[in-house]
């Protein structure tokens, strides 16, 4: 990895990521006049890293450093009202009989870095059983959230589709703009990491008090992998908890946990992340991962992409354009060997078209037959326009 064309900016934050995960936290800011403060500002909120830095000092220019600061205090004020929210909505679920899991957020936070605020999240990410959909969604609505995807109706057989296609139901809250996410899958290639969230080995964490479920260690690194490569870690606080894991003592046998990975089509993303962590943040890797990333090819490949995007502007991930879009597919074919996991990737149904293209269901079919036409006109027609990444 050619770190020569790092900006000074990119490399304090690495610095800052290597400082915290070596236990300085929160981290110092040093004085650094090489620095153009205005964009570090703008690399720790595009990577969302602002929970682990100190106020910055005076030696720091005034303009930037409250900057910084106010980025900091929204982040701590975020990630305080989402860690109420989040024990709230998990009472209410779970007093009606649903098993449900933290994906990442504050749980994440609290069993890796021993306190709950160092990790900022944007929204609650919750994991329900596929046949507790309906019931837990009735309930998020009664606590006070309004529903933001969809944010039109969807028809007996787009529901259907919806259920099959995608992972996510998203919320708002009417008062306070808490968002939360309800999955019942991890991901939307049904082949990556199915869980059945009835039958999995719970982890405990106790989050100030709240008992909190997460996934067992092996299974969260996985997802996280995954998580992170789904996204060609374009955000580099999803990095540092990889690091977090391979730096602590979560994992007791990495030839097993390798044995894991596999079966959940997931290997070759943990070994990117691997890469990437040994690459970026000097991190030692286990034996069992190094032997591995000396068999396997395309890991150097899939490395210089996640690189490529992560030193980019995020909009050239998110830009809507035919060359993107056969790139990112590109980039999914290469992260599996599996035809079946690749397959994953590619549906003849777009849950997109439901809303621009609303059909009944008794013309339901015709979204298969148009598919070509309606992709046409959003990644030909539309390829200009940048969706919120």
């Amino acid at each position: 990895m050619d770190k020569a064309n790092w900006s000074p900016e990119f490399r304090l934050l690495v610095s800052c990521m290597k400082a915290f995960l070596a236990g300085q936290r929160p981290v110092d800011l040093p004085a650094d006049p090489a620095i153009d403060w205005d964009r570090f500002h703008q690399l720790l909120i595009r990577h969302r890293l602002a929970p682990i830095i100190e106020i910055p000092n005076s030696s720091i220019p005034t303009e930037p450093a409250g900057k910084l600061a106010e980025t900091l205090k929204k982040s701590k004020k975020r990630m305080l009202a989402n860690r109420g929210a989040l024990v709230k909505i998990i009472k209410d679920l779970e007093a009606a009989n649903i098993a449900v899991i933290a994906l990442k957020g504050s749980g994440l936070s609290q069993q890796l870095y021993g306190a709950p605020d160092y990790r900022y999240s944007i929204d609650i990410d919750l994991l329900v059983a596929p046949e507790n959909v309906y019931k837990a969604h009735r309930i998020i609505l009664a606590a006070g959230y309004n529903l933001e995807y969809p944010l039109f109706e969807l028809t007996e057989k787009q529901m259907a589709s919806w259920l099959k296609l995608v992972t996510t139901f998203a919320y708002v809250h009417k008062e306070n703009k808490i968002s939360i996410e309800l999955q019942w899958r991890l991901f939307k290639n049904k082949y990556l990491l199915p869980v059945d969230i009835n039958a999995t080995d719970w982890g405990i964490l106790n989050l100030e008090g709240f008992p909190l479920k997460t996934f067992e260690p092996g299974l969260q690194l996985i997802y996280l992998c995954q998580h992170g490569a789904k996204h060609a870690w374009v955000r580099l606080f999803w990095l540092m908890d990889i690091a977090a894991f391979l730096s602590g003592n979560y994992i007791h046998d990495w030839s097993a946990f390798l044995q894991q990975a596999k079966h959940a089509n997931a290997f070759r993303a943990v070994l990117q992340a691997c890469s990437l962590c040994h690459s970026i943040l000097d991190i030692d890797l286990p034996d069992a991962i190094t032997k591995e990333l000396s068999i396997q090819t395309g890991i150097d490949r899939l490395t210089d992409i996640a690189m490529h995007y992560m030193l980019s502007d995020p909009k050239v991930y998110f830009r809507k354009s035919t060359q993107n879009y056969y790139q990112q597919l590109s980039y999914n074919m290469l992260l599996h060997k599996s035809w079946r996991v690749k397959s994953g990737y590619i549906s003849w149904i777009s849950i997109k078209d439901f809303e621009r293209f609303p059909l009944p269901d008794r013309y339901f079919f015709l979204y298969t037959l148009f598919r070509p036409f309606f992709w046409a006109w959003r990644y030909i027609f539309k390829r200009n326009a940048v969706p919120n990444g």
